[in-house]
């Protein structure tokens, strides 16, 4: 009987432990997932690394940039009203069509501006090996605007994959996406 007393203190404490771990028991997420193509190649790979029940709404349209997301010219216009996590993703066709630095900013700006209160993950475009209208270069500038951008409205950066392996010098291997999705889904579930 003694035994038993005393191991009451220590399995209390390992319940309350368990309980309290969310790690444990992950909470799903629900996510709108916004890009160019390199998103909507992505396909499910993000859905499959969340807690069971979270929703991934894959927005990636091919060759869309930050200002026909925000104009509606092209593709998915942002919705600003979800009550879910948003992932930004552009730059890739913007290195690729030779806008500005100040262009790309002014558009990641105005998405960011209008996302004020909601939980918003931005996932930086790959180190890209096209050299068309110095994509290449472009691509590390508009990857240090999103680091400051990400600062500046509290915002979560993921640029933490750098490999340079792709199919045609910009769209990411199978390994390159996989390795994405984890870096992203850590993110967005905090580890």
């Amino acid at each position: 009987m003694r035994t038993f007393r005393s191991a009451l203190p220590i399995v209390a404490v390992f319940l309350f432990a368990c309980a309290a771990d969310t790690d444990l028991y992950p909470q799903p997420v629900n996510v709108v997932y916004y890009g160019d193509s390199l998103v909507n190649q992505s396909g499910d790979r993000l859905q499959k690394l969340l807690p069971a029940g979270s929703t991934v709404d894959n927005k990636g349209t091919d060759a869309q940039m930050a200002s026909h997301a925000i104009q509606g010219a092209y593709g998915h216009k942002i919705d600003y009203s979800h009550d879910k996590v948003y992932v930004i993703a552009y730059g890739t066709n913007e290195a690729l069509q030779g806008i500005s630095q100040e262009q790309y900013k002014g558009d990641i700006n105005h998405i960011l501006n209008n996302l004020k209160g909601k939980r918003v993950v931005i996932e930086s475009p790959p180190l890209i090996l096209w050299q068309q209208n110095n994509a290449d270069f472009a691509m590390v500038g508009f990857r240090q605007t999103l680091r400051e951008l990400g600062k500046a409205y509290n915002a979560t950066v993921v640029d933490s994959v750098i490999r340079r392996d792709f199919v045609d010098g910009y769209h990411p291997t199978q390994d390159h996406y996989d390795e994405r999705a984890k870096a992203l889904a850590g993110s967005i579930v905090g580890k």
